[in-house]
């Protein structure tokens, strides 16, 4: 089933790849039309000329001032927003090591651009999404609420994610705008399989954790995406949608 964004305006954060990328690509055949806000100008740029509908705006969401003047854009451009997509996140290779050996640097980028870049985001996105009573989706993670080997940065940043998403969902409510979130599990991604470099330990990774088998997909993470963003789901808010293959089951 279709589910249809025409006359509806998206902001998307980390849209140039990834989980990002594919809910843009989504959210523009539904009709919509979506402001995209990453920190790689060649991959936005090229992404937005490609797609009619979609406009990019070099934002690095763990700066104010950044959020502030792509928000701007997106209301001079469009004179509205109906929803909000945070997607951008902070992966790489070697992020995951010992709590002590993981530098102050690199645990404070983790929050940043994680946790703290949704905050900035969402300060700036509430009073537009009131006036179009709309909705939010943050992408957390399996590891929210699961913990990686090493993985205290990235693992506490989207337990923090999905925390604020349950205490904006509730300011809201009355206020007409459903906040939620999506955790995915391991998506095959460019993050991931850079993260997660060595094959066979992603195989093995795969076969103990995952009971479908396999990784998930980019456009199957959108299309939960579009689901929580649509009427479809006029009724949830303050929730987080599981989309790990079953990986919380083990």
């Amino acid at each position: 089933m279709k589910i249809d964004f025409s006359q509806k305006v998206i902001a998307v954060t980390g849209g140039a790849s990834g989980i990002g990328e594919a809910i843009v690509r989504k959210l523009t055949e539904c009709g919509g039309a979506v402001a995209i806000a990453d920190r790689d100008e060649t991959r936005g740029t090229r992404i937005a000329q490609e797609l009619l509908s979609a406009t990019f705006v070099q934002t690095d969401v763990s700066e104010e001032d950044s959020v502030a003047h792509f928000f701007d854009r997106v209301q001079a451009e469009y004179g509205r927003l109906d929803g909000l997509v945070n997607a951008a996140a902070w992966l790489h290779a070697g992020m995951y090591r010992p709590f002590l050996e993981q530098p102050l640097e690199e645990w404070n980028r983790s929050q940043q651009i994680n946790f703290q870049g949704v905050v900035l985001t969402s300060r700036r996105a509430l009073p537009l999404l009131e006036a179009s009573r709309g909705s939010i989706v943050n992408i957390s993670s399996v590891g929210a609420a699961r913990v990686f080997s090493n993985g205290a940065g990235y693992c506490s940043s989207k337990a923090a994610v999905e925390h604020f998403t349950r205490c904006l969902a509730f300011e809201f409510a009355s206020r007409g705008v459903r906040i939620n979130a999506l955790a995915p599990g391991y998506i095959d991604t460019p993050g991931v399989r850079f993260a997660t470099s060595d094959q066979p330990v992603l195989n093995q990774v795969i076969q103990q954790k995952i009971p479908m088998g396999r990784l998930g997909q980019p456009v199957e993470m959108a299309h939960a995406t579009l689901f929580l963003l649509s009427p479809l789901a006029s009724y949830v808010t303050g929730a987080t949608l599981l989309a790990d293959g079953g990986w919380a089951l083990t």
